[in-house]
């Protein structure tokens, strides 16, 4: 699994919502298998617990399924994922737009620059 991972951002969350969209962009099907916790540690450089909670949280929200004794997998219904990411999305685009707005441009404004694809000042 290929996760890039931004060291100033708690990694828990990182690795939850980049599965997720590894699921949703069709990188990881439903019931494959995941690396284990320990692999999956040693190839993005973090601690094996930080990925057993993103494990723990992405089963607790129904994206992966564990077997015992075989490890981590993605689950049947991908509906989870999609949700998941829906709401990021969502929460991004909300975060940017009161961000915009503190520096005077409201949404209409936005959206016209986004239209005409404006590009920044350099």
């Amino acid at each position: 699994m290929k996760i890039i991972i931004d060291r100033k951002l708690p990694i828990t969350p990182q690795v939850y919502e980049q599965v997720c969209l590894m699921i949703i962009e069709d990188k990881l099907q439903p019931n494959d298998k995941l690396l284990s916790v320990r692999d999956f540690a040693v190839e993005i450089g973090v601690n094996p617990n930080t990925i057993q909670k993103s494990y723990e949280l992405l089963e607790t929200s129904n994206v992966i399924y564990s077997v015992r004794g075989s490890g981590w997998y993605v689950s049947e219904d991908i509906s989870v994922a999609k949700e998941i990411v829906e709401k990021l999305i969502n929460k991004k685009i909300n975060n940017f737009i009161l961000e915009i707005e503190k520096l005077g441009i409201n949404k209409e404004e936005l959206a016209k620059r986004i239209l005409r694809g404006e590009k920044t000042y350099e």
